[in-house]
């Protein structure tokens, strides 16, 4: 009885293990036509009205509706200049710069879905909440705040964003 029902358990195990390489293989036949898929629905976004670093990075990616802004920090948009004075100065450059990446990809500060915002020290989480509710004030976005070991250039905020794309609308004639 004993090898009958590891027998039955090894044939299940079988079938399991035969099912899974079954939809292996069919994914690995798709793969191809949703990479390319891919490529025809992914955008990069890029404007130099907003701060051009130089990093090997994109100022944001565009994949059908949803637009993914990398991490934007206290960046001059003229000069291309970390600007390092004030912690509320930075807030605000910082902001400005993910509002400028959002209107080059077809969004706005409105249609933000989800925020993560990185800084340098903690004790700022106030003083970025009030630079941060004169750019969201209304429906604001889900958002994440993290104290990171040490953002790039010594900055003291970093600040990445996901948004929506609204479609436009053509009008009729």
């Amino acid at each position: 009885m004993i090898d009958n029902i590891n027998g039955n358990n090894l044939m299940e195990n079988d079938m399991v293990i035969n099912h899974k390489a079954s939809v292996t293989s069919d994914l690995e036949e798709c793969l191809p036509s949703l990479e390319m898929e891919a490529s025809k629905v992914r955008k990069v976004i890029f404007t130099d009205k907003g701060p051009v670093t130089g990093a090997p990075y994109s100022q944001a990616i565009a994949l059908r509706d949803l637009l993914f802004v990398s991490g934007q920090g206290p960046v001059d948009q003229k000069t291309g200049k970390i600007v390092c004075r004030g912690f509320r100065e930075q807030v605000r450059l910082t902001l400005e710069n993910l509002r400028t990446i959002l209107e080059a990809g077809g969004s706005s500060m409105e249609n933000v879905l989800k925020v993560t915002v990185f800084l340098a020290d903690m004790d700022d989480f106030e003083a970025m909440n009030e630079i941060y509710r004169e750019y969201f004030k209304e429906d604001k976005p889900a958002r994440t705040c993290i104290q990171a070991g040490r953002l790039p250039f010594d900055t003291k905020v970093e600040i990445e964003a996901v948004a929506y794309i609204p479609q436009k609308v053509e009008e009729k004639r």
